[in-house]
């Protein structure tokens, strides 16, 4: 129901309510089968997308936070021997709290 946009590809004119607009032709088509009699309008209000000023940068700064929260936390983090005595696979889940060998 609420959707905040956020990375730089976010930024382009237009895109949150183009993003609305595609999501509500698809509860037309795909939920409401394009039903000409049942109302699209109350799930339109419904739908809340947030365009932040500063989402160029939301990404970034999320992350960042996180890194800060988390930094004492080693089974958040794969070091590169992990990474690539491991891969990718069995290193992620590792963070997920799922690493066995």
């Amino acid at each position: 129901e609420n959707i905040v946009l956020s990375g730089g590809s976010t930024t382009f004119p237009g895109f949150g309510e183009r993003l609305k607009k595609d999501l509500v032709d698809l509860y037309t088509d795909r939920i409401l089968k394009g039903d000409p009699n049942r109302d699209v309008g109350k799930f339109a209000n419904r739908v809340n997308v947030e365009t932040p000023v500063d989402r160029k940068y939301s990404v970034f700064v999320g992350g960042s936070v996180l890194a800060n929260i988390m930094k004492d936390n080693d089974t958040f983090w794969v070091t590169k021997r992990e990474y690539e005595e491991l891969g990718i696979e069995k290193a992620m889940k590792k963070c997920e709290g799922t690493f066995h060998e």
